[in-house]
């Protein structure tokens, strides 16, 4: 159908060329778009901006993370602490790429392309919008070993994600594969298909980032009822029936722009 509903047909002149499509969106893009657009056996609208969409929020960003890394990437990562001696997002990333791993595997499985697409597609807006960005500062001017250690597990998460991403987007999935840089094996497909690190999930620390992402949202809501702009600071943020840690009080202290936190 097209994107209002209407069976396509070349009397009504609402026919979608596939060819066309290809052309100016990539075949990537059409086809990432048509797996997470709705479930298997499901009428499909195909609507082109859903395909432009598809490029803008998640093609889109997950090159800009890996133009990230390539910036701030030191010239030796090969010091990077273990994953358990890092800093707390990246432990928490590493968790959460194992998750991944676990629920895309499953899900491909079973055949079911429209959640392993959502899920890859929702992890790369997370990688961005709250990874990235919270660590934006020590990638740039953080200590050697904070540097080290985060392009250490961005290197990480960008390769899984070149494996994962590769049945569904292999054109995207190969080019990122040898943007990063990996010669053995020569392809993304003729990798073998990641699985879960047990060592590195950890429950509590994914429910705990939860709990200061959802802190953060609400505050960020409190200051925009209150009509207070983020830049100007307050003295304190009071969070009822949780428990954090000083680290995770932390981000939500420079998240809010508050002098203390209290759980």
């Amino acid at each position: 159908n097209d994107k209002t509903g209407q069976k396509m047909s070349k009397s009504k002149g609402n026919i979608i060329v596939p060819a066309e499509m290809i052309e100016r969106y990539g075949a990537d893009a059409v086809r990432f778009y048509l797996y997470t657009d709705s479930n298997a056996g499901d009428f499909k609208n195909f609507d082109p901006t859903g395909v432009s969409n598809v490029i803008k929020r998640t093609f889109l960003i997950l090159w800009n993370v890996v133009s990230f890394a390539e910036l701030t990437r030191p010239d030796d990562t090969s010091a990077a602490r273990d994953p358990h001696e890092r800093d707390i997002l990246d432990r928490w990333l590493l968790s959460q790429l194992q998750t991944l791993v676990r629920q895309t595997t499953e899900q491909m499985e079973a055949c079911n392309l429209t959640a392993a697409g959502r899920g890859l597609a929702d992890f790369v807006t997370v990688l961005s919008t709250w990874y990235v960005r919270r660590s934006r500062e020590r990638m740039k001017n953080g200590t050697s070993q904070e540097r080290v250690g985060a392009a250490a597990t961005l290197s990480t998460v960008l390769t899984t994600l070149a494996q994962l991403l590769a049945p569904l987007t292999p054109f995207l999935a190969e080019s990122l594969w040898q943007r990063l840089g990996h010669r053995e094996p020569i392809s993304v497909h003729l990798a073998q298909w990641p699985t879960v690190e047990k060592r590195l999930v950890s429950e509590v620390l994914n429910a705990d980032m939860d709990i200061v992402r959802t802190a953060v949202e609400l505050g960020h809501a409190l200051r925009a009822e209150g009509g207070v702009r983020v830049r100007q600071p307050l003295a304190q943020f009071v969070l009822a029936g949780v428990e954090l840690s000083e680290e995770l009080s932390n981000i939500i202290r420079d998240e809010l722009n508050v002098q203390e936190v209290h759980v």
